[in-house]
């Protein structure tokens, strides 16, 4: 597996695989395609984060935004696209991200109903921190 950062030039296929994360994360973001686009371009861009394709045998099967200027770094998404999942492909990139970037620790966020998420983060060996919680009336 190969990891390679992303470019502006990147901007639609990151667009695609950012709009799969969402709904697979089942988040109730919602957000145009104009929108999505503007902030994959403010990651790519920005000087607080990088954005990684992981590549195996040449294809595109996932990417991830890491803000490489936290202590620990923040893993903002993560994403392996869905005819990839399950074949141990998911934490073969993880461990490469961690390689990547030289750190052994990561911290991230799931959502609580994101429920296959929960489990993968937690197999890897990912432990509960904290609860974040919203109220919105």
């Amino acid at each position: 597996m190969k990891i390679i950062k992303c470019k502006l030039s990147d901007c639609s296929k990151l667009v695609a695989l950012n709009q799969q994360f969402i709904e697979d994360g089942q988040s109730d973001a919602t957000m145009s395609i104009e929108q999505l686009e503007k902030r994959m371009e403010n990651f790519i861009n920005s000087n607080e984060y990088e954005v990684i394709y992981f590549l195996e045998r040449e294809e595109i099967i996932g990417y991830a935004t890491i803000k490489i200027v936290s202590n620990p770094h923040y893993l903002s998404q993560f994403f392996i696209c869905r005819e990839h999942r399950n074949k141990g492909l998911g934490r073969l990139a993880f461990e490469k991200l961690l390689e990547y970037f030289g750190v052994d620790s990561i911290d991230l966020e799931v959502l609580q109903q994101n429920k296959e998420g929960v489990l993968f983060w937690e197999n890897i060996g990912f432990k509960l921190r904290c609860l974040y919680m919203r109220y919105e009336p």
